[in-house]
């Protein structure tokens, strides 16, 4: 019986395991991507300017708005205005509550909380880009405790 060269086995074990990974997951979320803040914190004049990539095939998309804030933070909830142009040009307002009535944090996390919420579903073409403007509309002019805000597109299934 000829002997196994152990190595050469293993390299094909590998080799196999990574290419049926890549045959198999179809990559549904095209971007994902989150601005850091100044530890200053926010001002309310400062719009953050999210530029997607053209997506890579024809299909229904989410589009998810995302904010990650310490315990300091001050408020119960958070407001922001979200400008997008895409096929077309529209503006939502989204409401992240940072707390529960009874004084629980939401969101995951435990130094930081990070919330995320969708903003809209779209149909796009392949090769469209959609470009997203966020900024905050609280009274207070600096919003302190928000450490970054992203943006993410996920493909539906």
């Amino acid at each position: 019986m000829k002997p196994v060269n152990v190595f050469r086995l293993q390299r094909f074990t590998l080799f196999v395991a990574v290419s049926m990974m890549f045959i198999a997951c179809e990559r549904t979320t095209p971007y994902h991507h989150y601005e850091p803040l100044s530890p200053d914190g926010w001002a309310r004049t400062d719009t953050l300017h999210f530029q997607l990539p053209p997506v890579p095939s024809q299909g229904m998309y989410t589009l998810y708005v995302g904010f990650r804030w310490s315990p300091q933070y001050p408020y119960e909830g958070f407001w922001l205005v979200a400008d997008t142009q895409s096929p077309f040009f529209r503006t939502d307002t989204l409401y992240f509550p940072t707390a529960q009535p009874s004084g629980q944090s939401t969101g995951h996390g435990i130094r930081i909380r990070q919330s995320e919420q969708p903003l809209f579903r779209i149909a796009l073409q392949q090769g469209q880009a959609i470009s997203v403007n966020l900024r905050h509309i609280m009274h207070r002019e600096v919003l302190p405790a928000i450490s970054d805000v992203g943006v993410r597109m996920e493909k539906v299934r």
